[in-house]
């Protein structure tokens, strides 16, 4: 949300099995429930028993042993209340054998009565703080309680991890060649955040066992949570040397080099892991990502279409088909995927987050709109109290549902939507600052605009962006040349004048004042550090001068240094349909511009434009009409249709696209042009209605 990404939902499994593995099945299902921490069916008095010890004594551990036995009887007859009270008789006849006690915690365990088995583990500490069973059971206690909490607690929150911590320090100090003791603390101080402590831990155990494949497995994900990939990437090679046939150890290998964007040894490395077990799904996903990241979108395909086989309710498969249909612009498929997997995902965000911007790219603006506000209230929280990646998610939903509004010409919704994003953190405040500025411009509210620019500029006086965004309005609002003195005011002489510059040149042109506009553009070229972005620049401004030629030029100079620039493929490409000439090249120009930035409104419509001018008319009503579901009050989108209907004939349509035109238009020269076709088209109905 963030969309949780999937090294952190990679991250929260390890440690959900990690607790799985430390709580060693003590998680109140096994009937065995605790039998790794008996040693006998028998107990085994610590004490040895002294030739010269009283009868009464002897007498009384019999009895024990008597009361002892009588309840391992009871409590497999299934009377665990009688089987307590002879335990306690035990205890009664032999107070000081904490072997009794482990026994009785182990029985209470054992009926899930938690406390009193950590009571009486703890008395059995007391008669023998070295009674290293007593400290196992102790923690294995703690073990299935942090396995059992509530997953969304920070680790340092967890009183548990603490005592299970100390109970393994203790552990370990008396007993320093039990390396399953070792792992377990290492893995304890890991998920406490210890990390220096843990990494001792773990060389301790290889120490004693070089190819522990648990715990340099268990090394490794340490340095992988530090971001040390490489060396992580080692030990899990050392790892492979002691285990070459693990498949634990090759997919922890393999996303290690995923983590490291190494997708080419990531799936050679799942791959060997799926010789030795072919038949595990979760290998199969790991593959399957790793080849969607490789942009193997063919290849990943195939695998996850196979997850489909082995399990059709795998939604997190259809998630990823969605992902790919959706790449290759076959929406229907995408959209069909998306929707299974949300069937499935129950609860998910990223799922509808995929959908609704699958809408918003189709300009389905309306339903995209629907899924955002779903997003907000399943995410809302009435304190305003959300945690780091809530606050991330939810700015991210915010932003799109205040463009959506935009879109819609909601902008108070905007507004609110673009508030609410500023109010959540420090980040996001200055960011949705600038999106309120811009709904108020977009609403030619440009009063408020500019009283939010200055109340912004006042937060942050030094603020470059907010500077020439405040001069942009001020033009846009009348005030030219307050706004180039402003501009020129920040000049530097660096090479961030050239964003400077550039502001000065679109408030020239804006204004009409072309020769001015390249004059500064001209002096200021040696700013300019991408020549991709001066020769673009220039090249409108020729062709805003009619200077057609100089035009062609300076595009093609851009598209010398980028062949994938798509405003300049686009801006050469409707340059020539536009003048009705180099159309088969054009039509090719403006084919890759589309492909490159498939959702530009603008770009759909200077295509469509082509196939018009081509005569190619079903084509150019496909695009023209993809244009306006993204661009709904384009002035030339408007104009461009009425010449498509009244081409087909269809005069009412005609003039109604037009007429919407000139209600978009803000450009005088242009209203006049579209206005002509309106009174002609007056006059050519007027003489058919006398016919």
């Amino acid at each position: 949300m963030m969309i949780i990404t999937r090294k952190q939902k990679w991250s929260q499994r390890i440690l959900l099995l990690l607790i799985a593995e430390l709580a060693s099945g003590i998680l109140f299902l096994d009937p065995a429930l605790v039998a790794h921490v008996r040693k006998s069916s028998e107990v085994k008095d610590k004490q040895k028993e002294s030739s010269s010890e009283e009868p009464s004594k002897i007498a009384n551990k019999a009895e024990a042993y008597y009361h002892f036995s009588l309840a391992r009887l009871l409590e497999e007859n299934g009377d665990f209340t009688k089987a307590i009270d002879e335990y306690k008789k035990a205890i009664q006849q032999d107070p000081q054998s904490s072997s009794v006690y482990i026994e009785l915690a182990n029985a209470y365990l054992r009926h899930r009565r938690v406390r009193d088995a950590v009571q009486e583990a703890e008395n059995a500490i007391r008669l023998n703080p070295n009674n290293v069973d007593a400290h196992k059971l102790l923690g294995t206690i703690y073990l299935s309680i942090i396995g059992n909490e509530d997953s969304n607690r920070t680790p340092a929150s967890s009183e548990y991890l603490k005592k299970a911590v100390r109970e393994y320090e203790t552990i370990c100090r008396l007993d320093g060649s039990d390396s399953n003791s070792l792992l377990t603390l290492g893995r304890l101080y890991r998920y406490d955040g210890q990390t220096d402590k843990a990494i001792a831990s773990l060389n301790k155990l290889l120490e004693l066992v070089p190819s522990s494949e648990n715990g340099l497995s268990s090394l490794a994900q340490i340095y992988s949570d530090q971001g040390n990939l490489k060396e992580a990437i080692n030990v899990f090679k050392k790892a492979l040397e002691a285990n070459p046939a693990s498949p634990k150890i090759l997919a922890e290998l393999a996303l290690t080099y995923e983590q490291n964007k190494d997708y080419k040894n990531a799936i050679e490395t799942y791959k060997k892991a799926m010789e030795v077990d072919e038949d595990s799904l979760d290998l199969r996903k790991g593959l399957a990502q790793a080849l969607l990241e490789d942009g193997q979108d063919e290849q990943a395909e195939k695998e996850y279409l196979k997850i489909l086989e082995a399990d059709p309710d795998e939604g997190s498969a259809y998630l990823r088909l969605g992902q790919i249909y959706r790449k290759r612009r076959d929406y229907e498929k995408a959209l069909e995927n998306f929707n299974k997997a949300n069937t499935i995902l129950v609860g998910s965000l990223e799922v509808p987050f995929h959908i609704a911007t699958l809408y918003e790219e189709l300009g389905k603006f309306e339903k995209a709109e629907e899924r955002f506000q779903q997003l907000l209230k399943l995410t809302e929280k009435p304190a305003g109290n959300y945690s780091p990646a809530e606050i991330q998610n939810r700015s991210i939903f915010l932003t799109h549902a205040g463009y959506i509004a935009q879109q819609l010409e909601k902008y108070p919704q905007a507004v609110e939507y673009f508030t609410e994003l500023k109010s959540l953190s420090s980040e996001t405040a200055l960011k949705a600052e600038g999106y309120i500025i811009d709904t108020y411009r977009a609403a030619k509210q440009l009063d408020k605009a500019l009283a939010s620019c200055e109340k912004a500029l006042k937060a942050s006086p030094e603020d470059k962006d907010l500077k020439l965004l405040y001069a942009d309005i001020l033009a846009e609002n009348g005030s030219s040349e307050q706004a180039i003195k402003n501009l020129q005011q920040m000049l530097s002489n660096s090479e961030e004048d050239a964003k400077i510059y550039s502001y000065m040149v679109q408030i020239y042109q804006r204004d009409k004042k072309f020769k001015e506009a390249e004059k500064v553009l001209i002096s200021s070229e040696k700013h300019f550090k991408s020549k991709e972005s001066y020769f673009f620049m220039l090249g409108a401004l020729h062709e805003r001068e009619k200077e057609y030629e100089k035009a062609e030029s300076d595009f093609k100079k851009v598209l010398e240094l980028n062949p994938k620039h798509a405003a300049a493929l686009n801006y050469l490409g409707y340059m020539w349909a536009d003048r009705d000439v180099h159309l088969q090249e054009a039509l090719e120009l403006l084919k890759k511009a589309v492909d490159l930035e498939p959702n530009s409104g603008a770009y759909l419509d200077s295509l469509g434009w082509a196939y018009f001018r081509l005569n190619q008319i079903e084509d150019a009503e496909t695009y023209l009409k993809k244009a306006l579901d993204r661009v709904r009050k384009d002035p030339t989108i408007h104009e461009h249709f009425g010449d498509l209907y009244y081409k087909k004939g269809q005069y009412e349509e005609a003039r109604h696209a037009w007429e919407l035109s000139l209600s978009y238009n803000q450009d005088e020269e242009e209203s006049r042009k579209v206005q002509k076709k309106v009174d002609d088209l007056k006059i050519k109905l007027a003489s058919l209605q006398k016919k």
